[in-house]
């Protein structure tokens, strides 16, 4: 984490090779459940795991819990919590979009044209200073992809959709990281 931020600060980015997307997701799933054991209910991936991206995956994992803590913070309180990871190739066929969605309130209309500034957040209480989503977006760009706000689709709360290259296939029988 302190390598990344590091990197982030200096302006260098972290490497990108060939990253299988179940084992980035299993290991952001767990950095959430060592935090908070009770988003463990909550939490569902239907994500492709075998998807083979270009990226970081310390990065990309760090973008994952990031998200998926901030999806937590929003519906732990709820009766029935809901989050949601899932994957889909996008509409170029060289590119997949994972998407994290929960069932909280969403983010506000007013919050949403500098939701990647920084020190913005939809935290009213003392937790975080609201720079997870500019430095997850930055994280996002130094891979080649993108981290945007999408239009809830499934579970009416938030809804995040990072984009990033698929491994050509010339590549498919290369090891990954």
């Amino acid at each position: 984490i302190v390598g990344n931020l590091r990197s982030f600060v200096t302006g260098r980015s972290q490497e990108v090779q060939p990253v299988r997307l179940g084992p980035v997701i299993e290991a952001a799933h767990n950095g959430v459940l060592s935090r908070f054991p009770a988003a463990g209910k909550a939490l569902v991936s239907t994500a492709d795991p075998q998807l083979r991206l270009v990226a970081g995956a310390v990065r990309l994992e760090q973008v994952l819990y990031n998200l998926l803590v901030n999806a937590w913070l929003a519906v732990g309180e709820l009766d029935e919590p809901r989050i949601l990871v899932s994957s889909q190739l996008g509409e170029d066929g060289k590119t997949a979009v994972v998407v994290i969605e929960d069932s909280g309130p969403g983010v506000p209309e007013e919050l949403r044209e500098g939701l990647f500034d920084a020190f913005v957040s939809t935290r009213t209480e003392i937790e975080g200073l609201g720079l997870g989503l500019a430095i997850s977006r930055q994280f996002m760009e130094t891979m080649g992809g993108t981290l945007e706000l999408g239009e809830s689709q499934t579970l009416a709360g938030a809804r995040f959709e990072l984009t990033l290259p698929l491994v050509p296939r010339a590549h498919d029988a290369e090891d990954e990281a």
